[in-house]
């Protein structure tokens, strides 16, 4: 007996933005997000915040990262966004 078969499977969600269907539209949301994740994690990197600040700051990160993979943007897309940015001298134009 196979006890696999009674373990709840993961279910992987459809994005809300198919990456293929609508590139302009998940472009402009993706590099939005981004744009948040990485202000937030500059706050998070500041050592004169408080903590209950560090706290609501990594809260919303979570819920940030949450909200990027509701989307379809992962990890990879945030990082080719942070290396467009680096390249591009920090001036945004699209994101890929």
């Amino acid at each position: 007996m196979d006890f696999n078969e009674f373990l709840p499977k993961k279910i992987i969600p459809i994005p809300v933005i198919q990456k293929e269907a609508d590139i302009e539209k998940y472009d402009a949301i993706a590099a939005k997000l981004c744009e948040k994740r990485l202000v937030l994690e500059e706050k998070l990197r500041d050592q004169t915040i408080t903590d209950s600040a560090r706290d609501e700051y990594a809260t919303d990160l979570l819920q940030l990262k949450e909200s990027m993979r509701t989307f379809g943007v992962n990890e990879v897309d945030y990082h080719a966004y942070l290396a467009y940015k680096e390249k591009e001298g920090g001036v945004q134009m699209e994101l890929f």
